[in-house]
């Protein structure tokens, strides 16, 4: 299969696969999110105390940046040795695809009616995560040193 054929394959499957593991994405910011609650609730404050968020936020940002290397392990795999215009194309709807959970969960957020501690920390896991597909593609060493453990195809 060339790059224009994985291209598509990744475009639907992946966005399919990304809309899903947006819940993964939820789910691992929930202890944080569950601690800071329950701090608010002994406190009487209505503030969200900054380590709260952050300990929301590294949550999320682990599992984003799991399903990063996923796409990017998946993406170098399958285009090895393949060169031309089609890499391109397919690197640019890798990034869209790896970035997606963290977007779709933003997008999340902002419908919102009730904001809790995980829809603001969606503000900084989307960004963060686009600049963590960067790095990763930069740098892989950063990504076998923290997501080595995650699978590829």
């Amino acid at each position: 299969m060339g790059a224009i054929g994985y291209t598509i394959l990744l475009a639907f499957g992946g966005t399919l696969l990304a809309a899903l593991f947006t819940f993964v994405v939820g789910l691992a910011g929930a202890p944080g999110a569950f601690l800071t609650t329950l701090a608010m609730r002994r406190t009487g404050s209505q503030a969200i105390p900054l380590w709260g968020l952050l300990l929301t936020v590294a949550g999320q940002l682990y599992a984003s940046l799991a399903f990063v290397a996923f796409i990017i392990q998946t993406t170098s795999s399958r285009l090895a040795g393949v060169a031309g215009f089609g890499t391109w194309i397919a690197w640019t709807v890798t990034f869209l695809v790896a970035c997606a959970p963290a977007f779709i969960a933003l997008k999340d957020a902002a419908r919102a009616e009730v904001k809790k501690v995980q829809h603001g920390a969606t503000t900084f896991t989307a960004p963060l995560t686009a600049i963590g597909f960067l790095v990763f593609v930069l740098a892989p060493g950063v990504l076998r040193a923290g997501w080595g453990w995650v699978p590829h195809f």
